[in-house]
């Protein structure tokens, strides 16, 4: 009898430790850790260096989500120099997009949400007018005064972290150590070519008319450099 009592009262506890730890409960900060990656810690002056956050469910057990709780609001990316306060957020930061589907959705425990994003402008201005084309053709941009601003303009130290500032709470990642070499001098020309709006539109994701002459131009004339790698690619975009 009391055998039997202690095995019911054990299997009593563990469905109360199943329910705790597997039904899905109300989302709060404590549930989830932002963090950022980057592919490289080491770049030159003008690169481009993609991002990735993730927003992971690092409580016990699943979350509950709202299908309009604020992962699908902006997460901002913010970028400074040492020696600096943290600056304002990069523009086009994006947000983590909302994939959760449905009346009662839920964020495993141990799950992330991850999202990628290219840093390289910090702002791009000009008057733009749209070339006529042929039909089915790519889209072609005239501009005129363009302007370019780039996140890594400068050598030296800086500083990336991810800021989830919303009604439910707000969150912050650690920041990660970027650091920014001197140019080469064998890169010099390569760089000034790349830093050229019509090359810095191309790589993001913008074509200007004269752009892909201009970047198959820099690829010819420097094909060792790293400034030619990141426009191979933005050509090979922009013919798919």
């Amino acid at each position: 009898m009391l055998r039997r009592a202690i095995v019911v009262i054990a299997g009593i506890g563990a469905l109360v430790v199943f329910i705790y730890y597997c039904t899905p409960r109300p989302v709060s900060m404590e549930d989830f850790e932002l963090s950022v990656t980057v592919v490289a810690k080491e770049i030159l002056p003008y690169e481009p260096l993609e991002v990735t956050l993730s927003m992971r469910n690092i409580s016990w057990r699943p979350v509950r989500v709202s299908p309009g709780f604020a992962f699908g609001r902006w997460t901002e990316l913010y970028c400074w120099q040492t020696g600096q306060e943290s600056g304002a957020a990069l523009p086009g930061a994006g947000g983590l997009a909302v994939w959760f589907a449905g009346p009662d959705p839920i964020l495993d425990r141990g799950r992330a949400i991850r999202w990628t994003r290219t840093v390289f402008l910090r702002g791009r201005t000009g008057q733009f007018e749209e070339k006529r084309s042929e039909p089915g053709s790519p889209r072609v941009l005239r501009i005129r005064n363009a302007r370019t601003r780039f996140v890594f303009a400068d050598s030296g130290e800086y500083w990336l972290n991810a800021r989830y500032p919303a009604k439910e709470f707000a969150l912050e990642s650690k920041p990660v150590r970027i650091l920014v070499r001197e140019m080469p001098a064998d890169h010099i020309a390569a760089a000034r070519m790349f830093t050229n709006p019509r090359i810095a539109f191309l790589i993001d994701g913008v074509l200007l008319e004269g752009a892909i002459t201009l970047a198959e131009e820099l690829v010819d004339a420097h094909p060792t450099t790293v400034y030619a790698g990141h426009v191979r690619e933005a050509l090979e975009k922009h013919r798919r």
